[in-house]
């Protein structure tokens, strides 16, 4: 049998790399995705607990002691000079290049949601082009295809029924995540709790990337 202690380090320590692994990409996409994965799990195993966690006598200590863990960790990081903790900074004080790069995205994002009516109900063609988005006088062959939201990416390219199918294809994948939760051996509990997180994760990354082409987020 494995060693309880010893599992429990280990989810620690991996945990905290993987933070410090966030912190140090610089993305601030990154971390809001991990943050919206990290409630929904949370709330998720608040929710669908009873039945699936065994109930044994422990000191009340212990949950204390790895909240109070997890916020020093965290204040550490936040007042470290660690890429993403320095780019909220800049953002903050209105850094030219960081605001700029932050507005740029809703600038091409309004390029969907500004011309609905005169080309988005079928799209414009699908392309994996990633660059900025181009002036809308461009010809087709010439545009670029730069919308950050994956959604309205989509949308630009292929039209409202193509954006309407995967919204169908990812509330199927919500639902069937939200019934294995109810209804899974206790034994895979915490894997179906990992995989809401990630899927959670993977969708609020999709709000401000492009990665409808990119095979980790299928």
């Amino acid at each position: 049998a494995s060693d309880p202690r010893r599992a429990r380090w280990g989810w620690i320590i991996a945990l905290a790399l993987v933070t410090i692994a966030i912190f140090s990409t610089g993305s601030m996409t990154a971390l809001f995705a991990a943050a919206s994965g990290a409630l929904a799990v949370g709330a998720a195993f608040l929710v669908t607990r009873t039945g699936h966690v065994v109930r044994r006598r422990r000191s009340p200590l212990a949950p204390l002691f790895l909240l109070l863990l997890l916020g020093v960790g965290l204040l550490v990081l936040a007042s470290s000079d660690l890429p993403v903790v320095d780019r909220i900074s800049r953002y903050r004080e209105g850094d030219v290049y960081v605001v700029e790069s932050v507005d740029s995205r809703g600038d091409q994002n309004s390029l969907v949601t500004s011309r609905f009516d005169d080309f988005l109900v079928f799209g414009l063609g699908l392309s994996s082009y990633s660059g900025p988005a181009s002036d809308l006088n461009e010809t087709d062959a010439e545009r670029n295809y730069g919308i950050h939201n994956m959604h309205l990416g989509l949308l630009y390219q292929a039209g409202l029924p193509a954006v309407l199918g995967v919204l169908l294809v990812l509330a199927t994948a919500a639902r069937q995540l939200a019934t294995l939760l109810r209804r899974v051996d206790a034994e895979f509990y915490l894997v179906a709790l990992a995989l809401l997180g990630g899927f959670v994760a993977v969708n609020a990354t999709s709000l401000f990337q492009p990665i409808s082409f990119d095979r980790f987020f299928w």
